[in-house]
């Protein structure tokens, strides 16, 4: 079975169905909140959350914020069903499309757009962020959030259990499905838990044998911003120290 098989677009939907199970997970909850409490807005303005899976981030931010527009863009309908779920009817647009393509919205149509832990898998990361250029209005903001180069899920789990073992015990975590699960069950005694996150693990490596994935070091991810005519307001670590926080701005 060739690698192309081995994942197809139809899995995004089977993903959808264990995907929340990260909300178990100490650290991807203080990201969440991390990214909406770096988002300052009017009322007048009009929000994308670009690639927005299962909603989780649309759903704090519809309650936390006042806008005159809030959408979510996804490729999965399953993955937007859950998001559906987790919003009144009527708060947020939802809409199912590719964000590799041209995005369906007019120039300078977006005060902001939040893109979390979903650029590392677009096709060309360098489109895309040029299409959020597009559709973001002069002087408007991205807040994004990808995985740094040589990104350790292991150091993930240990900053969720709070383990004081060093980082080499927790390191490697990609070395083997049973290397991953045996760190998975160190990090979490919920065995109803353990089995959704090693589902999740499973998909994940599904993903990566099938789309190239781009991991950026810091110096990388600011030469791309910059490439795309951003000026970058904050560059920080996030997410144990495993994923690059960015906030950039539209020039006027």
């Amino acid at each position: 079975m060739n690698a192309q098989s081995e994942f197809t677009p139809n899995d995004w939907d089977f993903y959808a169905t264990c995907y929340d199970t990260l909300l178990q997970l100490k650290p991807y909850r203080e990201l969440i909140d991390q990214v909406a409490t770096e988002i300052d807005t009017r009322p007048s303005d009009k929000l994308l959350d670009l690639a927005c899976g299962t909603g989780s981030l649309l759903a704090t931010l519809a309650n936390r914020l006042q806008l005159s527009e809030l959408s979510g863009i996804d490729f999965s309908p399953s993955m937007l069903q859950q998001a559906k779920l987790k919003v009144r009817p009527g708060r947020v647009e939802f809409r199912q499309g590719d964000v590799n393509n041209i995005l369906p919205w007019q120039n300078d149509h977006f005060d902001k757009v939040v893109c979390v832990n979903a650029l590392y898998t677009f096709n060309s990361p360098e489109s895309s962020l040029r299409e959020v250029y597009r559709i973001l209005k002069p002087g408007g903001d991205i807040i994004l959030v990808t995985p740094k180069q040589e990104f350790e899920n292991g150091l993930v789990l240990k900053a969720h259990a709070g383990s004081d073992k060093p980082d080499s015990y927790w390191s490697n975590s990609h070395a083997s499905a049973e290397r991953e699960e045996c760190l998975i069950r160190s990090a979490i005694k919920d065995e109803s838990v353990v089995k959704q996150m090693i589902y999740v693990a499973e998909h994940n490596r599904k993903i990566a044998r099938t789309i190239t994935f781009h991991f950026f070091t810091s110096q990388a991810l600011e030469k791309l911003f910059t490439e795309c005519n951003f000026s970058i307001l904050k560059m920080v670590p996030v997410y144990a120290d495993q994923c690059i926080l960015v906030r950039a701005r539209k020039k006027p």
